[in-house]
C-alpha cells in the first residue's frame, strides 16, 4: 500500500463532502454521507491521504479528515482491511512531526494503539522515542502530545512493553528541557503511569521525585499544577517514598492551596483529601492540622468566578432546564415491597444520604474539595472540630453573606465526624440555621437546606424528648423546608427537596400529623418545577409513601397528590428516561395506598404490561441482529416492580385485571 493512489473522482467527491462538514447547513445529512463512505474498502486510505499527502489543502479540511479517520478506527477497527490499516500507519509515522497536522496524527495513532494494542504496532513507539531526541523543539513537543494521548488510553499496555523503562526515563529527562510546554507534556505523560501503579516506574521513583521537586518552583503555573497532580498521585499510590520528604512537601502544599490560581489551589487541596483518607499517614498530618483547617475553611468561600458562573441570585423557577445538566437515573428496588421493611429502609437511607452528598459534591472545584476534605478530617481527627468551632463562630456571625454561607457549609461538612463535639452547640446552631432558611440570598437558603439535612437525625431525636423541642425545631423545620420546596430559585428547590427526603426517612411516622401541609406543598410543586427538580420530587413523594404507609390511603390526601402524578404519567412517553423515577414513585404509592390505588390501576397496569412486552420483543430482535440497539432492560425491571406492587396492593381484586389484560403476564414466560 506504500504507493497507493486515490481515484481522482472519489477524492474530489470526498473533498467536497469534507468541505461541507466544516460549515454544514445540514449536519445530519453530511454525517450520513460520510458514514456511507465506510462501504468503500479503501475509504480510510483516502482520509489519511488527505491528512498527510495534501499540504496544499485547507487545514480545516485536513483536520476533519483526521478526526473522521480517528472515529472510523475507534468504531470499525476490526473490519478495516489490513492493507488499508498498514497504509494509514505508514503515513502517520512519516508525518508524526508535521506541525500542521500534528494533533490529528496524534489522535489517529492513539486510536490505532488503543484498539489494536501496542504489541501490534511496536514501530510506532520506537519512532516516537527516536523523535524525542530531535533537535527541533516543535518535533519533541508534537511527539510528546502524541505520547500523551497514547498514555491516556493505553498506559497499562505500554507498561508491559520492553521499551517502557527507557520511555519513562526519557520522560523524566525531559523535565529538565528549557521549554515549558515540553516539560509540562513530559509530566503529563508520566502521570498516567503513576495512576496505574506502573511496575516499570517503581525503580525510577526516586529520580521522578527529584525531578518533580526541581519543577515545584517553576514560574509557569501550569507546570506547578502538573507537579501537584503527580505528587498527589504518588501520595495515593506510593506513599512510602514520600515519607522522608513529608515536612517540606506539606509546607509546599500549604503554600499552593492558598494560591490565587484556583486550579493550582484545587490540585494542592486534593493532597489533603488523599492524605486524610490514608489512616497510616495520619501521624504525619496531625501536627499540621492547626494550619490546614483554616486554609480549608478559606477555600470554601465562594470566589468571584464561582458567583459569576452560578448566577444564583435570580428567581429562575420559570426558566427551563438545560437538558445536558440532568443526570441519568438508575433503577432502585422499591423498599416497601420487601418484607424486612425497616431493615432495608435503614440501609437505603444511608445510601441515599450518600447520594445526597454526591449531588452536593458533584461539580468538583476548590470549594467542594475543601468541604469534602474537612468532612474526612473531622471523622479522622477529633481535634479538627475544636480548631474549627472558634473559626465557625466568626464566619457564622459575619455581616457578609458569603462568609456566613461558608460557615454554614463547613458546619454541614463537619456533621458526620464532629457530631459528638458539635452536639452541645446544636440547640443554638439549629435555631440559627432555621433562621437562615429565610435569608434573602438563594445560595444561603440552599446551603442551609443541605446542612440541616446533615443534622436531621439530631433534630428528630431531640424533638421526641419534649413538646418544647418539637415546637422549637421539628415543626419550624417542616414549615420552612416546605416554603423552600416552593422557592422561586431552582437551586433552593433542589436542596429543600433533598433535605425533605432525608427528614422523611428519619422522622417516618412522626410526619403523619403534618401530612396535609406536606402533600399540599408537594402537589403545588408539580405545577412549578422544571425537569431536573421534578425528578427529585418523584423521589420525595415516593419516600413519603414508603415511610407513612397506609396512612396515605385517605381520600383527601389522594385527591391532592394523584391528579398531578396521573397527568405526568399520561404526558410522558415510554422511552423517556424520566419514566424510571415516575415508575418507582408509583411503586411506592401502590404499596402505601393498597386498595386505594384501584381507581388508577387499570391504565397503569396495562401500560406496564405493554412496556415489558415491548422490551422483551426488542431484546429478541437484538439477539437475532446485534447491529440493532440493545434495549434498556431497566424499563422492564421497574415496570415489573410496579406490576408486582399493583397485584399486592389490590389482592384478590387484581384477579380480573390480570385475567382481562392482553397479553397475559404469563405469556411473558414463553418469550
Amino acid at each position: 500500500m506504500t504507493h497507493w493512489q486515490p481515484q481522482p473522482e472519489g477524492l474530489s467527491d470526498l473533498l467536497k463532502l469534507l468541505n461541507e462538514a466544516i460549515s454544514p447547513t445540514d449536519g445530519f445529512s453530511v454525517q450520513q454521507k460520510l458514514e456511507h463512505f465506510n462501504s468503500v474498502p479503501d475509504y480510510n486510505s483516502y482520509l489519511v491521504y488527505i491528512l498527510t499527502q495534501m499540504p496544499q489543502q485547507n487545514p480545516n479540511i485536513r483536520s476533519v479528515a483526521g478526526l473522521t479517520l480517528k472515529n472510523n478506527i475507534r468504531s470499525y477497527y476490526s473490519i478495516i482491511d489490513p492493507q488499508v490499516l498498514s497504509y494509514v500507519k505508514e503515513c502517520c509515522l512519516e508525518h508524526v512531526g508535521d506541525e500542521k497536522v500534528a494533533n490529528s496524527i496524534s489522535l489517529v495513532m492513539a486510536a490505532i494503539i488503543q484498539r489494536g494494542e501496542v504489541k501490534n504496532w511496536p514501530q510506532a513507539i520506537q519512532v516516537l522515542l527516536t523523535k524525542l531526541d530531535d533537535t527541533n523543539p516543535a518535533v519533541i513537543e508534537n511527539t510528546l502530545n502524541t505520547f500523551q494521548k497514547i498514555c491516556e488510553d493505553s498506559a497499562r499496555d505500554l507498561d508491559t512493553m520492553e521499551p517502557s523503562d527507557y520511555m519513562i526515563s526519557k520522560f523524566i529527562q525531559l523535565f529538565d528541557h528549557p521549554q515549558d510546554k515540553i516539560r509540562l507534556s513530559a509530566v503529563f505523560c508520566l502521570s498516567h503511569f503513576i495512576t496505574i501503579r506502573s511496575v516499570t516506574l517503581m525503580p525510577q521513583l526516586q529520580n521522578l521525585l527529584a525531578s518533580l521537586f526541581k519543577l515545584a518552583t517553576a514560574v509557569h503555573v501550569d507546570i506547578r499544577k502538573a507537579v501537584c497532580h503527580s505528587l498527589v498521585g504518588i501520595l495515593e499510590v506510593y506513599p512510602q517514598v514520600l515519607l522522608p520528604h513529608m515536612p517540606n512537601l506539606i509546607n509546599y502544599m500549604l503554600f499552593c492551596t492558598q494560591s490565587e490560581d484556583s486550579d493550582l489551589a484545587l490540585e494542592a487541596c486534593e493532597f489533603w483529601l488523599v492524605f486524610a483518607e490514608q489512616g497510616d499517614l495520619h501521624p504525619y498530618l496531625h501536627p499540621f492540622l492547626q494550619q490546614v483547617v483554616p486554609i480549608l475553611l478559606k477555600g470554601m468561600i465562594y470566589s468571584e468566578a464561582d458567583l459569576i458562573t452560578l448566577g444564583g441570585d435570580e428567581d429562575d423557577a420559570h426558566v427551563e432546564d438545560n437538558e445536558q445538566d440532568i443526570k441519568p437515573r438508575f433503577h432502585k428496588a422499591n423498599k416497601a415491597n420487601h418484607d424486612d421493611h425497616h431493615h432495608h429502609q435503614e440501609e437505603d437511607s444511608e445510601d441515599e444520604f450518600d447520594d445526597d452528598d454526591d449531588e452536593f459534591y458533584g461539580d468538583w472545584n476548590l470549594r467542594k474539595c475543601s468541604a469534602a476534605t474537612l468532612d474526612v478530617l473531622s471523622t479522622s481527627f477529633k481535634e479538627v472540630i475544636h480548631i474549627l468551632i472558634p473559626l465557625l463562630k466568626v464566619e457564622l456571625a459575619s455581616v457578609d453573606w458569603i462568609h456566613r454561607e461558608c460557615g454554614i457549609l463547613a458546619l454541614g461538612a463537619a456533621a458526620e465526624g464532629g457530631m459528638e463535639e458539635i452536639a452541645p452547640h446544636l440547640h443554638e446552631l439549629v435555631s440559627y440555621l432555621l433562621n437562615n432558611l429565610k435569608d434573602p440570598k438563594p445560595l444561603v437558603r440552599s446551603i442551609t437546606c443541605w446542612t440541616l439535612g446533615r443534622y436531621v437525625s439530631w433534630i428528630v431525636q431531640t424533638s421526641k424528648q419534649t413538646t418544647e423541642a418539637r415546637q422549637r425545631f421539628f415543626e419550624p423545620l417542616i414549615q420552612l423546608l416546605l416554603q423552600c420546596v416552593l422557592d422561586n430559585n431552582k437551586r433552593v428547590q433542589e436542596a429543600a427537596c433533598s433535605s425533605l427526603s432525608l427528614l422523611e426517612e428519619e422522622a417516618t411516622t412522626d410526619l403523619i400529623p403534618y401530612l396535609l401541609p406536606i402533600l399540599t406543598t408537594l402537589s403545588t410543586a408539580f405545577g412549578k418545577y422544571q425537569h431536573r427538580n421534578l425528578l427529585l420530587l418523584y423521589d420525595t413523594v415516593g419516600t413519603l409513601a414508603d415511610v407513612v404507609g397506609d396512612v396515605l390511603n385517605n381520600q383527601q390526601y389522594i385527591d391532592l397528590f394523584m391528579p398531578p402524578l396521573i397527568r405526568k404519567w399520561q404526558d410522558i412517553s415510554d422511552d423517556n428516561n424520566d419514566f424510571f423515577p415516575l415508575l418507582e414513585c408509583f411503586s411506592s404509592l401502590t404499596s402505601a395506598l393498597g386498595k386505594g390505588f384501584k381507581p388508577f390501576a387499570e391504565p397503569v397496569y396495562r401500560r406496564c404490561v405493554m412496556l415489558v412486552l415491548k422490551t422483551l420483543n426488542e431484546h429478541q430482535a437484538y439477539v437475532m441482529d446485534p447491529s440493532l440497539d440493545q434495549p434498556d432492560k431497566d424499563f422492564m425491571i421497574v415496570a415489573l416492580d410496579l406490576l408486582s406492587g399493583i397485584v399486592q396492593a389490590l389482592g384478590v381484586e387484581a384477579e380480573s385485571l390480570v385475567a382481562n389484560t392482553n397479553p397475559s403476564v404469563v405469556q411473558f414466560l414463553t418469550i
